[in-house]
């Protein structure tokens, strides 16, 4: 059987491969959590974080469709006080038996205010919206509509006159 590429979801794809470029070219967009973060994960529904990195964590072939899932690494340390109101209560506690903890209280908040977490492309939507109200998003936004032929890096150190 031959490998055909995935097209259930062409626009959510494109954008997706779009995102990655966008952060392989040095961009770091701040994003918002939203309903379909997974629950194992310290990050909830409203949280903000940046995303430092992402990698093609592995490529498969699932009913003749190729399946790739990327691994972002998101870095929630600027947004910590503002991230804690969306912590809800849904850790185990020992003591009453009862999901009552919060991610902090139960100490499953990275120490290192960094989470890795996994997108497949066949998954369907991905589990965080780009945020376009701060200022990294809007000098991202201009790259995008510029004509600068070189990365988001390049094109940042072009705006500085030194």
């Amino acid at each position: 059987m031959s490998k055909t590429p995935y097209t259930y979801n062409k626009e959510q794809h494109k954008a997706l491969n779009g995102l990655i470029n966008l952060i392989q070219s040095g961009a770091n967009p701040i994003v918002v959590i939203n309903d379909e973060i997974f629950e194992d994960c310290y990050l909830e529904k409203g949280m903000k974080a940046k995303i430092i990195s992402v990698e093609n964590e592995s490529s498969d072939s699932v009913d003749g469709c190729i399946d790739e899932v990327f691994k972002f690494v998101l870095d929630f340390s600027d947004f910590d006080s503002f991230n804690m109101i969306f912590e809800t209560a849904n850790f185990h506690n020992n003591e009453t038996g009862e999901y009552d903890l919060t991610a902090s209280v139960a100490g499953y908040k990275p120490k290192d205010f960094k989470e890795s977490v996994f997108h497949s492309i066949t998954h369907g939507k991905i589990f965080f919206d780009i945020c376009d109200d701060d200022k990294t998003s809007k000098l991202i936004n201009k790259y995008k509509t510029s004509d600068f032929n070189g990365s988001y890096v390049e094109w940042l150190e072009s705006l500085v006159d030194i």
